[in-house]
């Protein structure tokens, strides 16, 4: 398989939505328009640009919106991270507290303690 393409297919597959397949359509329809074409739809190729800015306008906001959406959800994770980081040194701490000075064995009495403790 050429290199174009595989990269066209690896594109069309993989990154493009349905609003970049359009504007590449509308641009290939402006530029390789045909002459008997022109003469029998004359705003065709106007029509054409003003459909790929519009299809290629949505897809960059549409790339922003999902990236900024990106960034918040990071933020959100970031701070439930640190929160939980946060009550974890506490409960360790809270931990470490309430066995100071106690033996490191297991429980009083357990007949199933092998160590003896």
């Amino acid at each position: 398989m050429p290199l174009w393409l595989d990269s066209l297919w690896h594109f069309i597959f993989s990154s493009a939505s349905i609003w970049t397949i359009g504007g590449c359509i509308a641009v290939a329809i402006a530029v390789l328009m045909p002459p008997i074409l022109t003469a029998i739809l004359p705003q065709l190729r106007t029509y054409a640009i003003a459909t790929a800015v519009v299809c290629f306008t949505i897809t960059s906001i549409a790339g922003k919106f999902y990236h900024d959406g990106l960034s918040v959800k990071q933020a959100q994770w970031d701070a439930a991270n640190s929160k939980t980081d946060k009550a974890a040194v506490k409960a360790r701490t809270d931990a470490e507290l309430s066995v100071n000075g106690s033996d490191a064995g297991g429980v009083r009495d357990n007949r199933y303690d092998r160590d003896g403790h």
